[in-house]
């Protein structure tokens, strides 16, 4: 199931420390809450982690500045857990965008974006 396959994809992380961010301040480009295109997103309070769902094909902004230290973003696919490509390498001084990769393995549009620093392990908490 996708519920699964989410929590394979935030069990390694420092998900506890996980706020949603309601007005949109991390990352926006991803439609209205409450509409079908809405990015769910989450952010850790002490910059370690930015985590956003989104159901639709979209290029988010996220805002690096949000982050407390430069780190990786990469895209996971909610449909297997699995992670798409490589981590790229991020800065925390600016605003970029990230494009969805396209189908899933379900030949569906739904993505998990995870940005994150060093100190967002799990094992670091």
């Amino acid at each position: 199931t996708h519920t699964g396959n989410i929590r394979r994809i935030l069990e390694p992380l420092a998900w506890s420390r996980l706020v949603p961010d309601f007005g949109n301040t991390a990352v926006s480009g991803g439609g209205r809450d409450g509409s079908t295109n809405y990015a769910a997103t989450a952010v850790a309070r002490d910059g370690s982690l930015i985590v956003s769902y989104t159901p639709v094909t979209a290029t988010l902004q996220v805002d690096l500045t949000r982050l407390s230290a430069s780190g990786t973003a990469q895209w996971f696919d909610p449909a297997s857990g699995q992670a798409h490509g490589l981590a790229a390498p991020v800065d925390n001084l600016s605003l970029k965008p990230f494009s969805t990769p396209g189908l899933n393995c379900d030949q569906a549009t739904d993505w998990v974006l995870v940005v994150k620093t060093r100190k967002s392990d799990s094992t670091r908490l």
